[in-house]
C-alpha cells in the first residue's frame, strides 16, 4: 500500500520550485506553427520567484482566426510587445533546464513541448 501521508512527497517539500509555461500560437497545429507568445512562472509552495508574460515577434506570423478566438491575440498590443525571439528562449532556457527545478503544465506533454 502506499503511503499517502509520507513526507518524503513532493507537496511537503515547501522548498522544491516549478516551473509552469504556456505557449500560444498562431493556429492549433503541431505541423507548421510559431509561438507569439509564452508564459510562465517560476514558484514554490510559499511564494512566485518569476512571472514573466512574452511576446516573440516574427514579421510572418499569420494568427488563424481560431488561434485568435481561443487565445486572445490582440495585434496593436502583440506589434507593441514583441521582442527577438532567441532573446525570450534563451532567458526561458535557462530555467526550463535548470535540474533543481521541475516543469509542470497542463498543456506541456501533449502541445507545448512539441512547440518548443
Amino acid at each position: 500500500m502506499i503511503d499517502i501521508f509520507n513526507n518524503n512527497l513532493l507537496r511537503h517539500n515547501y522548498q522544491q520550485k516549478y516551473c509552469v509555461f504556456d505557449f500560444e500560437t498562431e493556429c492549433l497545429s503541431l505541423f507548421y506553427n510559431k509561438p507569439w507568445q509564452i508564459a510562465y512562472l517560476v514558484s514554490d509552495l510559499t511564494q512566485n520567484y518569476t512571472l514573466e508574460n512574452r511576446y516573440l515577434w516574427w514579421k510572418n506570423l499569420k494568427v488563424s482566426v481560431g488561434a485568435a478566438r481561443v487565445s486572445g491575440f490582440n495585434e496593436q498590443l502583440y506589434k507593441e510587445k514583441a521582442e527577438d525571439p532567441q532573446k525570450v528562449l534563451d532567458e526561458f532556457e535557462q530555467i526550463l533546464y535548470d535540474d533543481s527545478i521541475k516543469t509542470i503544465g497542463h498543456n506541456v506533454c501533449q502541445f507545448d513541448t512539441y512547440i518548443h
